[in-house]
C-alpha cells in the first residue's frame, strides 16, 4: 500500500526499510507520452505508488510546458491534502499500528495546512498518551521504544540514562521527541531514505550535512523532497540509457517542452533546425540554418554507426538522436520539443564533429 511505503520513507532510518533498497536504471518508472508526461507520471508513482490520473496529467503538463519550474510544481504536489494524507496514514501505522480515525485525520491535516512540520506530527504521536501506554507505561520504556521506531537501533545502557535522567530533571516528553526527530542520526537517515528511493543511489556527504542543516534551522522536509523531484539527476533518469552520457542530448533535453515556432533558434521557439543548431552551438559547433544545409554539414552514417548526438535526416525535417530507437526534436506546429520513437522508415545519420 502507497502508505506503507512513505511510512518507511518518512519514520523509519533507512537500515531498517527494505523498501528503500538503490533503485537500479531499470526500475525507473517509465511510461508513454512525451517526456514531460513520463517525468509527472514519474513523480506520481514516485510520491503516490500510482499513475496520475488523467486530468493531474493534463494539468502538470500544461504547467511544465507552460514554463513553470518542475520545483513549483512538484511542492503543490507534495503540499496537496492528497500527499499529507498519505503522511498521515503512514504516521499512524507506523506509530500506533492502526489506521486513522476520521477526526484525527482531519485535525493534522488543519496542523499541517497551518504550517506544522513532519517532524512536529510525529512528536505529536510519540508524546501521545496511546504511544506512551504502548511502549510500556515508563519512561525508560519509552526512550527504548523511541530509539527503536525513529532511530531503528537498540539504545546502550548509558544513553537511556542519559534520556530518563533529562526526564527527570523537568524534560518534557515533547522536548525529548523534538531531540530524537531533528537528531542528524534520524534527519540523515530520513534523507538518505528520499535519495535512494528517488535517485536510486545514497546521499553524499555534503548534501547530508547541508539539508540536515536547514531542516533544523525550520526547512520542511518536503521542500527537501522537491529539490531531488526538480533536480537535473532525477528527470535525466528519463533520457534514454543509450543516451545517459552524451553532452549533447542532455543539452538538448533542458528544453524538453519548449513549444515549436517556425523560423525560431532560441529557447523562446525551435522550428526543427534551429533547435539542432542551438543545441550543437553549445558545444561550439556552428551548424547552418536549414535542415537541407544540416544534411551535408557532416558525414553520413548507417544507423548502427550512430551514437546519441547525431543527427537525423528526412525531407524537410531534422532531429537529434537519443540512442536505442529515440529522437528528441522540435516535431513541428503545436507540438513541443519531445523525445519520441523514431518514425522515419529509412533515416539518414549524420555524424557532425564536435
Amino acid at each position: 500500500m502507497v502508505f506503507a511505503l512513505v511510512a518507511s520513507m518518512l519514520a523509519a532510518p533507512a537500515s531498517a526499510a527494505p523498501a528503500l533498497a538503490v533503485r537500479p536504471v531499470a526500475a525507473v518508472h517509465r511510461s508513454t507520452g512525451t517526456i514531460v508526461e513520463q517525468y509527472i507520471t514519474m513523480v506520481y508513482r514516485d510520491l503516490f505508488d500510482r499513475a496520475p490520473e488523467p486530468a493531474e496529467l493534463t494539468r502538470w503538463s500544461l504547467a511544465l510546458n507552460s514554463g513553470a519550474p518542475r520545483v513549483e510544481v512538484a511542492n503543490v504536489i507534495t503540499s496537496s491534502g492528497a500527499y499529507r494524507t498519505v503522511l498521515i496514514r503512514a504516521t499512524y501505522v507506523k506509530y500506533l499500528g492502526r489506521a486513522a480515525e476520521s477526526e484525527g485525520l482531519t485535525t493534522w491535516l488543519s496542523r499541517l495546512h497551518h504550517g506544522l512540520t513532519i517532524q512536529q506530527m510525529e512528536a505529536g504521536f510519540v508524546i501521545s498518551p496511546e504511544y506512551y501506554a504502548a511502549a510500556g507505561g515508563t519512561d525508560r520504556a519509552w526512550v527504548v521504544r523511541l530509539y527503536a521506531d525513529i532511530l531503528g537501533r537498540t539504545p546502550t545502557a548509558d544513553e537511556i540514562a542519559v534520556w530518563t535522567g533529562r526526564l527527570l530533571g523537568g524534560y518534557t516528553r515533547a522536548r525529548v521527541a523534538s531531540g530524537f526527530l531533528l537528531s542528524p542520526e534520524r534527519l540523515g537517515d530520513v534523507l538518505d531514505g528520499y535519495w535512494r528511493h528517488l535517485l536510486g543511489r545514497g546521499i553524499d556527504a555534503s548534501a547530508r550535512t547541508k539539508w540536515v542543516a536547514k531542516v533544523q534551522a525550520g526547512t520542511r522536509v518536503e521542500a527537501v523532497i522537491d529539490a531531488v523531484l526538480a533536480s537535473e539527476e532525477y528527470y535525466y533518469q528519463l533520457i534514454p540509457q543509450t543516451a545517459q552520457g552524451s553532452e549533447l542530448v542532455q543539452i538538448a533535453s533542458k528544453y524538453v517542452g519548449v513549444p515549436y515556432l517556425w523560423g525560431g533558434s532560441t529557447p523562446a521557439g525551435f522550428d526543427c533546425s534551429g533547435f539542432t543548431s542551438y543545441v550543437y552551438k553549445q558545444v561550439g559547433v556552428t551548424l547552418p540554418r536549414t535542415s537541407a544545409e544540416q544534411h551535408y554539414a557532416g558525414t553520413l552514417i548507417t544507423r548502427a554507426q550512430a551514437k546519441a548526438g547525431n543527427l537525423i535526416w528526412s525531407p524537410g525535417h531534422i532531429s537529434m538522436y537519443a540512442g536505442g530507437d529515440m529522437q528528441i526534436d522540435a516535431p513541428g506546429e503545436g507540438k513541443t520539443i519531445q523525445f519520441r520513437a523514431i518514425w522515419q522508415a529509412d533515416p539518414i545519420m549524420i555524424r557532425i564533429v564536435t
